[in-house]
């Protein structure tokens, strides 16, 4: 299964990207993650002017076979809610 870690150095980068247009392009982004050297490919998301973008780092992972139900665990149970504002993991669908 095919995921994407999405950080950043500044406060909110994940949710900044799923209030991006990328969030709906994250099979895209994995495939260019993968082209990386490190396997992970800087975006810049930016607002109004210059002085609101924000870099986001986007890392490709794949992992075999993860259920729905033990990403939903982790992230709903075993994460903590500030962190995964800032860093977080989504599934990319084929």
């Amino acid at each position: 299964m095919k995921f994407i870690e999405v950080s950043s150095d500044y406060d909110f980068g994940a949710l900044t990207f799923e209030q991006s247009d990328y969030f709906n392009q994250k099979s895209e982004l994995y495939n260019r993650a993968l082209t990386e050297d490190d396997g992970i490919l800087s975006i810049t998301i930016g607002g109004e002017d210059e002085n609101e973008e924000m870099e986001i780092n986007v890392k490709a992972l794949d992992f075999d076979d993860v259920p729905d139900d033990f990403l939903e665990y982790v992230l709903n149970e075993l994460c903590d809610y500030d962190m995964l504002k800032n860093t977080c993991i989504y599934k990319v669908e084929d």
